[in-house]
């Protein structure tokens, strides 16, 4: 939507019942909510583009052992395919699972 002084603004509209039937519209400026999610999604490209392209393996798992991400590296030095992720992070520990164990 472009405003009286020619800014941009999102606008979310929401439709609303009210108790008496009758339906109105309500309206929120959603703009920096907006940029700020352009921008987080921006930073994070650049962070796993960063993490992509080092020579070092760099993995991170959630609280239950489970890969949450991994670089190339990582999985080309484990001798793995990118169809690791997901799966639980102690397999690759254990002797005998994996081709190089941590």
């Amino acid at each position: 939507m472009t405003c009286k002084d020619g800014t941009e603004k999102i606008i979310n509209f929401i439709p609303v019942q009210l108790e008496t039937g009758e339906n109105v519209m309500a309206c929120e400026d959603i703009t920096e909510r907006k940029q700020a999610e352009a921008a987080l999604k921006e930073s994070e490209g650049k962070y796993r583009a960063i993490l992509n392209s080092i020579e070092e393996g760099y993995y991170e798992v959630d609280l239950a052992g489970n890969f949450t991400f991994f670089n190339n590296f990582l999985v080309k030095s484990l001798g793995y395919t990118k169809e690791i992720d997901g799966v639980e992070q102690s397999p690759l520990h254990e002797p005998g699972n994996g081709p190089i164990g941590f």
